[in-house]
């Protein structure tokens, strides 16, 4: 099965993309920005995770990003509120890749207009995987690729209450914007759409997070190209 390619429209749901992937790769020459999206291991809750960013920016003043699902994928049926937006930014995109963030991940960063977004589980195992993950991302891309990189730690499946100490840890090893935390919350548990009015408090302040932190390095990016 190819790569889904969906783009927000005024029907509320997702659609083929008009567009494939080597236009949005010409329009990024020039000033387009990729976002993947990817986990260090199945069931880290990546998809879940794509579905609060892109609600975290789709009324952003430059539009809507356009949002790439890998095979087999249901990032659409994710989305909050669908698909409905009021202006696209095709310079913009969110790519969900899946499974892949110690592989295509981190290959991805070999676009200086990439950034990553990795999703592991929060706990010792998950974080290890994180600790491997951005080792590599130093090793290869030093500093600046670490800046395109946040890691977040979620608690979809449980909580280890080391959790907290070695998300630290790695912030101290790499810097304090390379690592967040996403507690669990029964809301985000459910099929379907995110249903966001009934998060807890705890998972709404780790999204609002997240969503700074995910609008620090657009900014930062676009200010850079």
């Amino acid at each position: 099965m190819p790569e889904q390619r969906f783009r927000p429209n005024q029907r509320d749901r997702a659609v083929p993309a008009d567009f494939g992937v080597g236009e949005f790769e010409r329009r990024r020459e020039t000033r387009g920005v990729r976002v993947v999206l990817a986990g260090t291991a199945g069931g880290t809750g990546t998809t879940t995770l794509a579905a609060l960013v892109f609600e975290s920016v789709r009324h952003s003043l430059e539009g809507s990003p356009v949002l790439y699902d890998h095979s087999g994928g249901d990032l659409g049926a994710r989305l909050t509120n669908g698909d409905d937006v009021a202006q696209l930014d095709d310079s913009l995109a969110l790519h969900d890749i899946g499974p892949h963030a110690a592989t295509g991940g981190i290959d991805a960063l070999e676009a200086p207009h990439d950034l990553l977004i990795a999703v592991t589980a929060a706990s010792p195992a998950g974080l290890a995987l994180a600790d491997e993950l951005l080792t590599a991302v130093s090793e290869r891309f030093g500093s600046a690729g670490l800046s395109r990189v946040v890691v977040v730690a979620n608690g979809a499946t449980g909580y280890s209450r080391s959790a907290a100490r070695l998300a630290g840890a790695l912030r101290d090893r790499f810097g304090q914007g390379c690592v967040a935390e996403f507690p669990s919350d029964t809301a985000l548990a459910m099929d379907g759409r995110i249903p966001l009015t009934r998060l807890g408090l705890p998972a709404r302040r780790a999204q609002a997070a997240l969503a700074k932190r995910t609008g620090e390095l657009l900014a930062m990016h676009r200010r850079a190209r």
